[in-house]
């Protein structure tokens, strides 16, 4: 069956804006081009996920075959922003009105709006990601009856701020990247239709049925054993906890393999970096899967994951992954799959570095994630989940 037409509205999108929400709906809507007659993409100029300043140029333009119309950034009181965010971080729930003044000086648009409004009698669905910007809040609020909100959502302090029940309640559907993510979101909303409008969709990939040529397993960058971090280089991610971890090992390992790290930004969160640790940067994704095909396993330590995208992309180069406890869905993944292990301190970490330098354990893990991959997150599986959906979101009044 195909479909009219679908949108997407996201506080920023590109092709090189890396992994998260933004890359999720993107690879989405490329695969639904052969699904839906029009995909659209309504975003802003900004680029940068800090800073949130207009770098690009207003207008339309068309990438890869989807209509991408982009917009300003209205201003923002950065003040009041930060004010409020400061009080969501010490554990406050802010007044209903702290909570709109707070999405207000987030990611908005004006110009957005009006197009959205302009254009929604030609649209029959558009997705929303990620819940917590203003793009998502006030964008999906003008247009409910065809609003899919794609949350990832994580258990942090942002998502107990009441007003985001309000989003939830009123969408047309939501897409679960995960099932922990839907069970996170009835705990904290309470709301009884989640159960009839969410569908558990995730990110779908290619190339998975054969692994990397010996070629690329011979064309090591780093030439000594290691285990890889790939993500970007924050406390949010837990990558210094990762980092104390494997700090802990090397003084106690007679023999210690190294652990690389990759991804954007910078570790600023410390002044040196122990031995045994190598920062290669920002890389390209020829390089990432050298890098992914070649490590002993790659460690996962973030507990703010609604999907994890890096973990896949290990898993179908059979490498293993090893997540922290305290991450529900990445957790959730190893458990599903079977294709890694789980680490809750300093001294398990060890551990699973110990039993992974084993030949023989780290194929098989590694095989179990790449066949949990094939299985569940092909792009024709996950298309087929998100048109099943569809069909259920346009038939309901």
């Amino acid at each position: 069956m195909i479909y009219n037409s679908i949108a997407a509205v996201l506080p920023r999108y590109g092709a090189s804006l890396g992994g998260g929400a933004e890359t999720l709906v993107r690879e989405l809507l490329l695969h639904l081009k052969d699904v839906f007659k029009t995909v659209s993409v309504y975003t802003t100029t900004a680029t940068d996920h800090r800073t949130w300043k207009n770098e690009l140029e207003e207008g339309t333009t068309i990438e890869d075959g989807i209509n991408v119309h982009r917009f300003k950034v209205d201003e923002r009181n950065l003040e009041r922003f930060i004010h409020l965010e400061q009080k969501i971080h010490a554990g406050y729930n802010l007044s209903a009105a702290e909570q709109i003044s707070w999405l207000e000086q987030s990611v908005n648009s004006s110009g957005l709006y009006s197009a959205l409004l302009k254009d929604e009698k030609d649209l029959d669905l558009v997705l929303f990601a990620p819940y917590l910007f203003g793009t998502t809040f006030f964008g999906a609020s003008l247009i409910p009856d065809k609003a899919i909100l794609l949350p990832c959502l994580h258990d942090e302090a942002y998502a107990y701020q009441a007003i985001f029940r309000n989003i939830f309640s009123k969408c047309k559907g939501i897409v679960w990247n995960a099932a922990p993510e839907a069970e996170l979101a009835k705990s904290i909303y309470s709301l009884p239709s989640l159960d009839d409008k969410g569908f558990e969709v995730g990110m779908g990939f290619s190339n998975i049925s054969s692994l990397e040529s010996d070629s690329v397993k011979k064309n090591t960058i780093h030439k000594k054993p290691y285990i890889l971090y790939s993500g970007r280089k924050e406390t949010g991610k837990n990558l210094h906890y990762l980092i104390e971890c494997y700090e802990e090992y090397r003084i106690n390992s007679s023999n210690p393999v190294d652990l690389v790290i990759i991804g954007s930004g910078k570790i600023d969160f410390r002044e040196n970096l122990p031995e045994g640790v190598f920062d290669y940067g920002f890389v390209s994704e020829s390089d990432k899967i050298i890098f992914l095909s070649n490590a002993i396993a790659l460690y996962q330590p973030s507990v703010n994951e609604s999907f994890s995208i890096v973990m896949m992309e290990a898993w179908i180069q059979g490498t293993p992954v090893v997540s922290f406890s305290e991450g529900v869905v990445t957790s959730y993944h190893i458990k599903e799959s079977g294709g890694g292990l789980v680490f809750s301190s300093r001294s398990d970490f060890s551990s699973t570095v110990g039993k992974l330098i084993n030949t023989e354990e780290r194929n098989k893990l590694g095989e179990l994630g790449r066949e949990y991959v094939k299985n569940k997150y092909s792009w024709d599986a996950v298309v087929n989940r998100f048109t099943k959906a569809c069909q259920q979101w346009l038939m309901s009044k």
